[in-house]
């Protein structure tokens, strides 16, 4: 069985974790010298999910941007809930 427990610094360091991942491989596609329809329309696609990738990776990195502040406020409160009880950590 995995021991659950709120701890402000294990979210803090499974936050940073996405900080790594960054836009270091976002790069536009180009043709040069090419006319024809498919590579063109491939160019198009392939920009299109870069910048999709990037907006769902900026969204991930928002909220796990988040969690630190959540297990703060999770931690105050079963310090709070523990004093109260009487328990110890």
């Amino acid at each position: 069985m995995v021991r659950q427990s709120s701890d402000l610094a294990t979210a803090q360091a499974g936050a940073a974790g996405f900080k790594k991942i960054g836009r270091r491989s976002s790069r536009s596609t180009s043709i040069s010298k090419s006319n024809i329809g498919a590579m063109k329309r491939g160019t198009r696609l392939s920009n299109d999910l870069v910048k999709t990738f990037s907006k769902l990776e900026s969204g991930v990195s928002k909220q796990a941007q988040k969690i630190p502040k959540l297990a703060q406020a999770i931690e105050i409160r079963d310090i709070r809930d523990r004093t109260r009880f009487g328990g110890t950590r």
